[in-house]
């Protein structure tokens, strides 16, 4: 399936569920990472949820204890850029234009800061590769981040699915958490 297709698929299906559902399934993949990963011991890129879309809400992790240092990110829709930012207080945060609630200041951090990616995504297929929005923002700031750096995608559903327009810029996850499992690719 072409990753157009896939897109307009799980959008349907994400609308589907209920604030509720949402909430669990965001609670569940929290468990998952915290049980999976030593958070306490890295540095953390994470993603806010723009909640129209019924994305994943990792937010609680921002004012846990179970996280080192955490950066969120602030997106330039004219370049396809993410800018990182170190998350220090609730105040930092605002919603955009566009729905997304991000970071108006703060200590910038470079992607090389990093030792964990959260990874927002809409599908993922057997090998880790993930079918996103389709802006690229993240496979740049992927690309940008050390060898060693953990690329964790978080998804609402179990199922893998075939890919069929992987493109040469694409990026696979090492792990993907699901409400359900943590898998890891090779």
């Amino acid at each position: 399936m072409i990753k157009s297709d896939i897109r307009k698929l799980i959008k349907k299906k994400r609308m589907s569920f209920s604030n509720k559902e949402i909430q669990s399934i965001s609670g569940q993949i929290i468990s998952q990472l915290i049980q999976g990963f030593d958070l306490k011991r890295m540095t953390i890129n994470l993603f806010l949820p723009i909640e129209r879309f019924h994305e994943i809400d990792l937010s609680t992790l921002l004012s846990s204890n179970e996280c080192k240092r955490i950066g969120v990110n602030k997106a330039d829709f004219e370049k396809h850029t993410l800018t990182s930012y170190l998350f220090t207080d609730q105040k930092q945060i605002q919603i955009n234009n566009y729905g997304i609630p991000e970071p108006v200041d703060g200590d910038l951090l470079k992607p090389t800061d990093f030792d964990l990616v959260v990874v927002p995504l809409m599908a993922f297929n057997k090998k880790g590769y993930r079918v996103g929005y389709g802006k690229g923002f993240y496979d740049l700031f992927l690309s940008e981040c050390r060898r060693d750096c953990l690329f964790v995608g978080v998804n609402h559903f179990n199922d893998t699915i075939e890919i069929s327009d992987l493109d040469a810029h694409d990026i696979p996850m090492d792990y993907m958490v699901t409400p359900e499992n943590t898998i890891k690719f090779n």
